[in-house]
């Protein structure tokens, strides 16, 4: 694994622990001091956990040095957290029904699915959504 490909998969994940730290917090304070129920109160903490990673991707992961916040990107990036989901709960049932299927083993299905999604959440924004143009290579001929 290349050193700058390393440093984004580490930037990616801190990234990853900051907006799951803003989801539970806000979830937690909506639900106890607001009083939301738990469903409503995960939603606001899942979506403002999202958007801190998408700025935080834009401005410090995947950043370039003229880095701004894109509607395109923003879009997409909605799209990859939805993917994310998806293949978080289709691995989760995948695995329920094919290897993990005691009630006791939901702790290995739920780190295997978090880790498969999280790797593909991770290759779907670097090379789809934060993807930036490449500026071809001319070698000078003499």
């Amino acid at each position: 694994m290349s050193s700058i490909l390393r440093a984004d998969f580490i930037k990616y994940f801190v990234v990853a622990l900051v907006g799951l730290g803003v989801d539970i917090s806000l979830a937690w304070a909506l639900t106890t001091f607001a009083r939301l129920t738990l469903v409503i109160a995960s939603i606001f903490g899942f979506m403002a956990g999202a958007l801190v990673n998408y700025f935080l991707h834009e401005f410090w992961t995947f950043a370039v040095s003229e880095a701004h916040v894109s509607p395109k990107r923003g879009f997409l990036y909605i799209l990859v957290v939805l993917i994310t989901l998806l293949v978080r709960l289709t691995s989760v049932v995948a695995l329920e029904a094919t290897v993990f299927q005691e009630s006791s083993q939901a702790l290995q299905t739920l780190m295997i699915a978090v880790g498969f999604s999280f790797f593909i959440s991770y290759l779907l924004s670097k090379y789809v959504v934060f993807r930036r143009p490449t500026v071809p290579f001319v070698q000078d001929s003499e």
